[in-house]
């Protein structure tokens, strides 16, 4: 157990601490009364576990995340749909260029046809 100065009340002119329905004030007692820090101590241990219980969870959940995203990405790079994807992009590119330079050159020699 362990005592701290701090832990001191002071009521008016006398030091007072309550424990219970008893008062216990300078007159009864010459010294200082001081007050268990103990309770204290249990409850910033019980607040600290608290802390890093809920720091290690979010620390687990962001580390779940960022595998989840990276088995995601890898699975997208090995999929077949992006190859399609970019096949058909270049097809429907050459397409576009053809027809684009067929009316081009249909619009500048209307006597060809």
């Amino acid at each position: 157990m362990s005592w701290r100065p701090a832990d001191i009340r002071h009521s008016g002119s006398a030091r007072t601490v309550k424990r219970g329905s008893r008062r216990l004030d300078d007159e009864d007692h010459s010294h200082c009364v001081l007050i268990c820090s103990s309770h204290k101590q249990e409850m910033s241990s019980a607040l600290i576990h608290d802390k890093l219980f809920i720091k290690s969870f979010w620390e687990q959940k962001i580390n779940n995340h960022y595998h989840m995203i990276e088995v995601e990405e890898e699975r997208m790079k090995k999929s077949a749909l992006t190859k399609l994807r970019d096949e058909w992009l270049t097809r429907l590119e050459n397409r576009t260029k053809h027809l684009k330079n067929f009316g081009d050159n249909r619009g500048a020699n209307p006597t060809a046809n």
